[in-house]
Parts: structure tokens; sequence; C-alpha cells
């Protein structure tokens, strides 16, 4: 008869338990939660999952928008391509996922698209709310609304005779399309010719011009932008460039000093866009007194802009409005005039039929009502101050304006 060994057996009993005890806890101390449709997720500024949101697909399986392992997060090919406008393709042989950016149609504005290859340049066209917005925030998703005018402005490079210019909502839809002769392409008063149309189209040229200002960057997007900001109205059109620094801006004028009208390209950070570019307080200061509490005066890159019955009455001129006609009557000098607010403004001296206020080729003049008050630019506003023997100093490093009654001889 065997003899039994509790001791033996007792260990051996221990040495088990222990060993399905180590090995519990190397299982359990591996286990991960796994964590479906935790998170919210946004794309290009836009909602596109929120937590516990699932998706359906077309067979009818219902799969989560999110898997979170191990501290990562799993997202779905499929529908984060489409939303950043990719297309996906599988390969079962290989195994392979292979994810394309989706070719732009007629109806999309791009610049590798079919306006480029005819010749084209394409700007889009923003007024005072948009630019306003975009100065302080540059992103493509404020461009891309459906009230923004975007024009193609194409220039015949063969023929050279004649162009035309198609205006088109942001979404594709056709407003109107205008042709125009050659040597009359304009955006705002920027002449498309040749040089215009290849410089536009090439990113190296955009590049080049990075590093002529010791910029060292890679060029994501640009787009060609003209403001329609009455406000806004001396801004040279520009090139805004999204690149992996940072957002540039490159304005567009032309030197008219030249007999040849050279385009003059100028390079700012965002910051010293913004600082250049936006609206600043100034300073009104009328024969001495300083007229500026309460009243409407701005600075905007090269243009002032003032309120025209402040200035007329601080000057002595008699100022009386007719609301039927939607006129002002004034008197200064011994001379009558009527300043014609319907529609396009007029100014006239009773009983005469010239507009004063006809700009010089190539020129404007500013007069908008804002927040119910008249106000002009000081181009504007120096046309008729001379009418009563008056001038406008401008400080523009101090933001103030003088205006002063000149002395009778």
């Amino acid at each position: 008869m065997k003899k039994f060994n509790k001791a033996k057996y007792f260990l051996i009993g221990f040495f088990s338990a222990l060993l399905m005890t180590v090995l519990f806890i190397t299982v359990f101390s591996t286990s991960i939660e796994t964590i479906f449709n935790g998170i919210n997720i946004n794309i290009n500024g836009k909602q596109f999952a929120v937590i516990e949101q699932s998706y359906t697909l077309a067979d009818g399986r219902e799969v989560p928008f999110s898997i979170i392992y191990n501290e990562t997060t799993y997202l779905p090919i499929r529908k984060i391509a489409e939303a950043v406008d990719y297309d996906v393709e599988w390969d079962g042989k290989t195994s392979t996922a292979t994810l394309n950016k989706k070719q732009t149609d007629d109806n999309q504005f791009d610049y590798e698209n079919k306006y480029q290859k005819e010749g084209a340049v394409m700007v889009y066209t923003i007024d005072e709310s948009i630019y306003r917005e975009f100065i302080v925030n540059p992103n493509k998703q404020t461009l891309d609304t459906e009230n923004i005018n975007t024009e193609i402005h194409t220039y015949n490079k063969s023929k050279q005779k004649i162009g035309y210019i198609e205006r088109k909502c942001i979404n594709g839809e056709s407003l109107d399309i205008v042709e125009v002769p050659s040597g009359y392409m304009r955006i705002g008063y920027i002449p498309v010719d040749e040089e215009f149309v290849d410089f536009i189209n090439s990113k190296e040229n955009i590049r080049q011009i990075f590093l002529s200002n010791n910029i060292k960057c890679n060029i994501t997007n640009y787009l060609l932008i003209e403001y329609l900001c009455p406000e806004a109205i001396k801004i040279p059109i520009t090139i805004w460039i999204e690149t992996d620094i940072g957002n540039y801006f490159i304005t567009i004028e032309v030197d008219l000093n030249n007999l040849y009208g050279d385009y003059i390209y100028s390079v700012y950070t965002h910051n010293e866009y913004y600082e250049k570019f936006r609206l600043k307080e100034g300073t009104l200061i009328i024969n001495g007194k300083d007229v500026t509490e309460g009243n409407y005066v701005k600075f905007e890159n090269k243009s002032v802009y003032l309120p025209f019955y402040t200035v007329m009455e601080n000057l002595g001129a008699e100022v009386d409005w007719d609301e039927k006609n939607k006129t002002y009557l004034f008197s200064c000098n011994g001379k009558d005039y009527v300043l014609d607010t319907n529609n396009e403004f007029s100014l006239t001296e009773v009983g005469e039929k010239n507009n004063i206020l006809l700009p010089p080729p190539g020129g404007s003049y500013f007069c908008q009502y804002i927040d119910g008050v008249l106000i002009m630019d000081n181009y504007t506003m120096q046309v008729i101050v001379n009418l009563m023997d008056a001038v406008i100093n401008i400080n523009y490093n101090e933001l103030i304006v003088n205006i002063d009654s000149c002395p009778l001889q």
C-alpha cells in the first residue's frame, strides 16, 4: 500500500493554484477596453458625426463611425474619404485600399480644371460682409458659400481679339456671360493679358516670389480674390495663399508711372495684411475743432471715409434735405448745388447738367449710406470741399484728417 504524502500533494496543489492565478492575472492585465462611437468628428469646420452615432451600410448593417482601441482611434476609410472628396478603390487580390482625389467637373472651380487650360483666370468676387470675416480668419469654407460670386476671365491667347467674362455662383449656377474686346479685360482695374494669366495659373511663379522674399514653405492652395466692398474699394486684388507655415497674401497693382503698366506684386503675412487693410478709427478736425465724437471716421489702406453732413455743416455750408427727391441742397460761394442720392450719386450746380462727381478715367468715387449716414471717401469729399475753397490734409500714420477753409486772398 502506497503511503499518502500530504506535504507532497499540498505543494502540488499550491503551485497549481499559483500558476492559474498568474495566468489569470496575465490575461486580465492585457485585456483592453474597446469604445465604439465615443467621439465627435468635425471635418473642415462641419460636424460629421456625434458621440454614439453609427451609420448604415448598403447591405443594411449598422457599423460605428469610430472605434477607440488601445488609446488609438480608428475611422472608416471610405466614409472619411468621401467627406474630403476622395475616391476609394479596393483591390481584393492584393488587399490594397487606394485613395485618389476626385476629378473636378465643369461646375467646380479649380486652377487645374478646363478653364486654366483655355487661358482663363478665376477670381472669387466677395462683398463687404464676407471680406470682414475673411480678413480676420482666412479659410476656404468662408468663400465656399452660395452667395459668393465667381468670375472666370478668359483671355484668348491665340487670336487675342476677344475674351469673355463668365459670372457664376460658387455652386456653378451661371449668372451671365459678357464678351469683352481684347485690351479691355479687367479684374478691378488690373488688365487681364497673357502675362497675368500665366502668372496666376502657375504655382511656381508664386513660389519664386516667396523665395525672393526669403519665405520657404510648401504651397497647399491659392485663390485670386477681388473685393467689391464699398469701404474696401481701394484694396487691390489679392492672391490668398495657404501654406504649411500659415496664410500669406500677394496684392497685385499696376505701376501707372510705367509706360507699359508693369505689375507690382507685394507679399504680406496674415498679420501684416490684416493691419494694413482693416478699418481703423480716425480723428476728424475741421478748422481746428475736433468733431470726431459720434461721427463715422474710418481709415482703410489709401482711403478715408468721412460724414458728408458733418463736414459741410462745420465748414459753414447751408445744407437742406429734400425727402421727396432724395437730394441734398447746399449753397457755398454764392452758388447752389444739388447732390442727388438716387441710384448713382451725382452733384450738379442748379441750372446746369454736368455731373461734378464724374470720376476721371480709371478712377471712382465713393458715396454710400452707412447706418443711415451719408459717407464719402476723401477723394469724393475733396471735390465737394473744393467748391468751398477748403482743403483736406491726411496724416495716415497718426490717423488724423484735417479739413481747413482757405483764407480769402
